[in-house]
């Protein structure tokens, strides 16, 4: 994980827009002749100068269906009775960011990944059911079970996540207390 460190990543990031971008990646290298190249061709088996456009155009297709995600999918998830949670605009304490650090890493990076690969594999679905279907029942019947999961966690991952920050949030802010004497009157 240095090297990754070293390009200002961390695991939630590579989770949450590489791995799906791969995915999409894979599935739209059928239909672009250029990225169709840069994986290998059929045999896809990419050459060592195309890694770096190959994770490049990975993270970019993983950001593009982020924002895929955050505008069809997040609101589908509040339409399954997901409420989302509202930071209030209070300043955080030092101990509250780190809380919500670690629940971003730990809740949120998941969500991300969940909902990214299920548009990665909707997006998929068109290679996975090859024809004729009947050849490849197994597979071609996992499809849907393999959404509805992702769809499951995805939405889990995110309740979890609003309900740390509600958490979080809930929390009264300690009292400073003064030297001086309360005023009387």
């Amino acid at each position: 994980m240095e090297s990754v460190d070293k390009f200002g990543l961390n695991f939630g990031l590579v989770i949450a827009y590489m791995i799906p971008g791969f995915v999409a990646t894979y599935a739209v290298a059928p239909y672009v002749k250029a990225i169709d190249a840069l994986l290998g061709g059929p045999e896809r088996v990419p050459g060592p100068n195309s890694i770096v456009p190959a994770i490049l155009i990975a993270v970019a297709l993983g950001i593009i269906i982020n924002a895929i995600s955050f505008v069809l999918l997040r609101r589908l998830i509040h339409l399954f009775r997901v409420k989302q949670a509202s930071g209030a605009g209070r300043k955080l304490t030092t101990e509250e960011r780190l809380r919500y650090d670690r629940l971003v890493d730990s809740h949120f990076r998941y969500h991300q990944f969940y909902s990214n690969m299920l548009i990665a594999v909707l997006l998929l679905g068109p290679l996975w059911l090859l024809s004729p279907l009947s050849d490849h029942i197994v597979r071609n019947a996992s499809l849907p079970l393999v959404v509805i999961a992702l769809f499951v966690t995805a939405r889990l991952a995110l309740s979890q996540y609003y309900d740390g920050v509600r958490a979080i949030c809930a929390e009264e802010q300690p009292v400073q207390l003064s030297e001086q004497p309360a005023p009387t009157g």
